[in-house]
This record gives structure tokens, C-alpha cells and sequence, in this order.
């Protein structure tokens, strides 16, 4: 994000021009090869990865670097021959950045944590990426920005309105804090998520993915859809992130 606060003041007028730039220069240096040089792959085999389409391809390498020593206690080998070989499994990268065993877990809920966990920052980028502008680009080069219309939390990867990929948060140190942005009609944004969104979401979740699986662990579809909406509803309350979609 930028030190500079003054872009704060940009007029719609002005900044129109920035994001333009900054969404051409985007697309132009989308290559997969530079992304897995900063990020840590998620391994899924063929046939999951066509089930799990929602599995990150690929987590922060921030976010498992400081966990090098548990890599080394569950896999026996390094961080870097690990991205060689692949990468590691959901329920392996729970491990790890929990700095414990190797347990097997359910894909579908090994997947949902993991996803859950890469939305976790340091305070101190939380606290800094309040009503900023940012830039969020998929691997077929889309590029959106959206803006943080409140002071909490934001995903690192949302879904590409484009084209459903997961499209990442890139070129943090570009972000625009615009706390007087005027988003348009058809731009998302971020807002505080409310239970009774919550329970929206997970009514369509249970409906799509309720099996054999879900079912050993909730006793109906209802008690999944309220005990899985009250957890994401305070899992970061009360600033538990939302994307929609300007009206």
C-alpha cells in the first residue's frame, strides 16, 4: 500500500486514469511462471481438482515460509524441493502452518479451512488495507479492482468475475486508500458479512455439497446451514468480509 495517503483526495476523474494504467500493466506481466516464483503450490490431484474447483492453486509464500521447520518434521524435505515436487495436499498445508502432525481430513473440509486460513493477515496489514482500492488478477490475466468499503479484513482470493478462476490480491503496494470512493453500478465491493447472509451462502453450500461426508457430521441440513454460517459470521466479527455487487 502506498505511504503516501494523498491519493485519498483523488477525484473520480483522476483516478480513473490510474486504474486504467495499472490494470493494462497487470495483464501485461500475468505470466504463471512468475506467480509460482512467489507463491506456494496446492496440490490436488486431477480428479479432485476437477471436483474441488473452489481449491486455491496456490497460497502466499509468506504464508508457509515461516513454517519451514514443521515442513521439514511432517515432509523431510525443503520448502523449495516441495514446489518442485508439487506442492502439498489442503489437509498437509493445515498441518503445517498449524505447526503440528499430519492427520488426514475430509478433502471438502480440509479445503474450506485452508481457504478460510489464507484470509488471515498481520493486524498490521489488516489494519492498513481499510478502504483501499485493490487490485485482484486471475490466471487468465482478468484484472478487477475492488474497494474495502469499511476498515476490517479482506480475502486474499475472491472468484474472478470473469471467468470463475481464483483471482488473487497482487501488487499490494500499489493499493489506493479512497475513503470518499464512490464505487459504480456493477462494481463489487466489500462490505461486513451479516448472519442472515451468512445462512444464505451456506444454504446454497449444503445444497451442493451435502453427502455421505457432510452428513456423518451434521445430523440434518439445517443444523450444517446454522452451525457453518454462525461460524463464518464470527470467525472475524465484526468485521467478517462480504463481496457484492454494487446495485
Amino acid at each position: 500500500m502506498n505511504e503516501n495517503r494523498a491519493d485519498g483526495m483523488l477525484s473520480p476523474e483522476e483516478l480513473e486514469p490510474i486504474i486504467e494504467k495499472r490494470t493494462d500493466e497487470l495483464r501485461r506481466s500475468s505470466s504463471p511462471k512468475e506467480d509460482i516464483m512467489i507463491n506456494f503450490p496446492v496440490l490436488l490431484g486431477r480428479n479432485d481438482r476437477k471436483r474441488y474447483e473452489d481449491c486455491p492453486r496456490f497460497i502466499l509464500w509468506e504464508f508457509i515460509e515461516p513454517h519451514r521447520s514443521q515442513v521439514l518434521k511432517n515432509h523431510s524435505r525443503s520448502l523449495e524441493r516441495l514446489v518442485k515436487l508439487g506442492g502439498l495436499l489442503p489437509d498437509e498445508i493445515m498441518a503445517v502452518i498449524e505447526d503440528r502432525e499430519w492427520k488426514p481430513m475430509i478433502m471438502r473440509d480440509a479445503i474450506d479451512q485452508l481457504k478460510q486460513a489464507v484470509m488471515l493477515k498481520e493486524d498490521v496489514m489488516n489494519a492498513k488495507e481499510g478502504f483501499n482500492l485493490m487490485s485482484y488478477r486471475c490466471k487468465a490475466g482478468h484484472v478487477e479492482f475492488i474497494w474495502n468499503s469499511r476498515g476490517g479484513i479482506t480475502p486474499f482470493m475472491v472468484n474472478c468475475r470473469e471467468c470463475g478462476l481464483i483471482s488473487e490480491h497482487v501488487d499490494w503496494h500499489s493499493d489506493l486508500y479512497v475513503p470518499l470512493h464512490q464505487p459504480k453500478k456493477g462494481d463489487r465491493i466489500f462490505i461486513d458479512l451479516t448472519l442472515e447472509k451468512a445462512k444464505e451462502y451456506r444454504r446454497e453450500y449444503v445444497e451442493k455439497y451435502w453427502d455421505d461426508d457432510m452428513k456423518k457430521m451434521f445430523d440434518t441440513k439445517e443444523d450444517a446451514i446454522q452451525r457453518l454460517a454462525k461460524n463464518d459470521f464470527e470467525r472475524f466479527a465484526p468485521h467478517t468480509p462480504d463481496l457484492v455487487t454494487v446495485t
